[in-house]
Order: C-alpha cells, then structure tokens, then sequence
C-alpha cells in the first residue's frame, strides 16, 4: 500500500457521521452563535487543537473560541 493510499484511507473514517469534519479547513459553517459550538466541529480531529487566525480574529474571538474548546476538555 503506498502512502498516498494510506493517507486517502484516513480520510475515508467517518469522524461524528460526518466526513466533511475530515478535512478541517475544507469545513465551512456561518450561522449566528456559532463560537460555543464549535469544539463540536474541532475536537473530533483531535483533543489539541491548534488554531490559527490573523491577529483581527484572535482580538475579536480568539478568548471565546479558547475558552469554548476548553470547556469540552480540549487540553
């Protein structure tokens, strides 16, 4: 099996039912109040997030976003 196989069946496993959550930035939501759900989205991937944003974002949601991962038991 080559890497690229490998790889593609990583991809493949279903992550909450929903394979798009795979891909992490390939993943799109917009919706209001989105910021204390969102370790729903990420902590399937793992349970050490790392997010990266321009320092805009980080000013405007950076604590909340922390402080949401961090109440799932993001570590």
């Amino acid at each position: 099996m080559t890497l690229e196989q490998k790889t593609m069946e990583n991809l493949s496993l279903p992550v909450a039912g929903d394979s798009a959550s795979l891909f992490g930035c390939g993943r799109f939501r917009m919706e209001e109040n989105l910021i204390p759900k969102c370790a729903e989205e990420i902590l399937p991937l793992g349970r050490h997030p790392l997010v990266v944003c321009d320092a805009t974002t980080r000013a405007v949601a950076g604590e909340a976003v922390a402080a949401a991962l961090r109440g799932a038991g993001a570590e």
